[in-house]
């Protein structure tokens, strides 16, 4: 038998090292992105409804993620449910007829969140610039629109010194007796909405109607009690002092027709999975750490504005609020840091680190972070930056989630909670 030389056996102890290194951060990145993909898959799953009020969805999101986080911690854990009602326009059947021919829900048109029902049949008729100017509408008495449906044409530029806002357009419309009103859009994108308005909004790509089309319009909506459930999670050994503190919404946008769901992975199970992830990993390190679930971020940041009203929470010490982390390109962002802030130099070296872009904005009413921020809490909200994943839509779905950058952004947030103390 060959004898082996000291140099050949100190290469041949590196090379098995090096192997075992590489294979168990392969094993831990396949578990990790496991663990993502378990959280991001089952709150998207059609069988939630868009983690809306439709059929219960919001309630079987929000028992997953208590049963999740059970299972899954390495210390007990306490719950609190901060609920209240509001109310919820649920959308049910909608169609539209141009000609007698049947448009694509979603990629032709959409009905604004707050619609009312109608089914009306009926000749529309188009309305530019040229129409809706301050110079035409100084006397709003002496106007007549020809019909009940109006198609609002998508403006050309909005320099012009008698251009009018396109919220003042509706108003106008409404005033002088439109029954529904059509607004051509670049983006189609549905938002749900507390409320219902006293007509319908349809918009729609351009160029899909012109004057004088024949449309009908068939269209049910109910405005339904909507009760809004914030799940506030600590360890049993929490004290007093205040604690470091994680923040994601988990409600989505629901469903429309009954049938199209919008599943939200990226908006924001994708913020979900990581606040979950670095809430467990934490926990172990400190009693000092509060996760907060939001609810009703989709219908205008109801859950938590109310909840930072009301001051039933823990303490906080430091807030990180994630929402749509799983696609990118461009790195990620944050909101929340006044200009001469020190600790953007830490996320930006941390970033670096990890070869992450970077940027930094003010705070604004963009995500849940903004009440406790602007009363005083420090702290900010992160998100992937510029990604391509479709933007409250239904095709925001689980398989096309950027799960690397995933696991890439948790990184970077554990190496800023290290930094914290936690």
């Amino acid at each position: 038998m060959k004898a082996f030389s000291k140099k050949t056996i100190i290469n041949i102890v590196l090379i098995l090292t090096l192997t075992f290194i590489i294979c168990s951060k392969t094993l831990a990145l396949q578990h990790t992105d496991k663990t993502y993909l378990e959280i991001i898959e089952t709150l998207s799953n059609d069988s939630l409804f868009g983690r809306s009020i439709y059929n219960k969805g919001k309630n079987k999101a929000l028992d997953f993620l208590k049963s999740y986080l059970k299972n899954h911690s390495s210390r007990s854990i306490q719950f609190n449910e901060f609920s209240f009602d509001t109310t919820f326009n649920q959308i049910g059947s909608v169609s539209l007829h141009i000609n007698n021919k049947l448009a694509l829900l979603e990629d032709q048109f959409l009905p604004s969140g707050s619609s009312p029902s109608c089914s009306k049949s009926t000749i529309i008729h188009a309305y530019t610039d040229n129409h809706l100017n301050k110079s035409k509408l100084s006397n709003l008495s002496d106007i007549k629109i020809k019909g009940e449906f109006v198609l609002i044409k998508k403006s050309a530029s909005n320099t012009d010194k008698n251009s009018v806002a396109l919220n003042e357009k509706i108003s106008i419309l409404r005033y002088l007796g439109a029954k529904a009103i059509f607004i051509e859009t670049d983006a189609l994108l549905f938002s749900p909405s507390v409320n219902q308005d006293l007509l319908p909004i349809i918009w729609v790509i351009p160029n899909l109607i012109a004057d004088s089309d024949s449309i009908y319009l068939e269209l049910e909506s109910k405005l339904e009690r909507y009760t809004v459930t914030n799940l506030l999670a600590t360890p049993l050994q929490i004290s007093f002092e205040p604690a470091l503190t994680l923040m994601a919404h988990y409600d989505h946008l629901g469903t429309i027709n009954n049938s199209l769901i919008y599943n939200g992975a990226n908006d924001n199970a994708s913020g979900v999975s990581i606040a979950i992830n670095l809430f467990l990993r934490s926990i172990s390190r400190t009693n000092q750490i509060q996760l907060i679930l939001t609810d009703a971020e989709e219908i205008g940041l109801w859950g938590s504005r109310t909840l930072q009203e009301s001051g039933e929470f823990h303490p906080i010490s430091f807030l990180i609020n994630l929402d749509m982390m799983g696609s990118q390109t461009k790195g990620l962002a944050t909101v929340g840091f006044i200009e001469d802030n020190p600790m953007k130099e830490k996320l930006k070296f941390i970033a670096d680190s990890l070869s992450i872009p970077i940027k930094f904005r003010a705070n604004t009413p963009n995500s849940d972070q903004y009440f406790f921020l602007a009363n005083g809490i420090k702290g900010f909200y992160v998100y992937s930056n510029e990604g391509s994943q479709p933007y409250h839509n239904s095709r925001d779905d689980f398989t096309t989630i950027d799960y690397k950058f995933l696991i890439k952004s948790e990184q970077f947030l554990n190496h800023f909670l290290l930094y914290l103390g936690f």
